[in-house]
């Protein structure tokens, strides 16, 4: 049915594939940077620190405490602004 050669051939491609993908894709990415830069133009890009920032938010979390601490923290400052405004009516 297939030799080695052929699922030699087959394992090499198909480590090399998603290299590949990654390269073009990555390079795709960097001649839309140029083209910006020449137009002037920039996008707007989350980063990767924002992204983190917020998958590491409390509200995220898995674990039942850290929720809870969460959620006492907001009703605390949610009181907290509301003496402020009966203070300042």
């Amino acid at each position: 049915m297939f030799t080695e050669v052929d699922l030699l051939r087959l394992s090499v491609d198909l480590y090399w594939i998603p290299y590949f993908y990654h390269r073009c894709s990555y390079l795709r990415f960097m001649e839309q940077e140029e083209k910006d830069e020449e137009k002037g133009t920039r996008r707007i890009r989350k980063s990767l620190s924002n992204a983190l920032i917020k998958r590491s938010s409390p509200s995220q979390h898995t674990d039942f405490t850290s929720k809870l601490m969460h959620s006492n923290n907001l009703r605390k400052n949610t009181k907290e602004v509301e003496k402020e405004r009966t203070k300042k009516e």
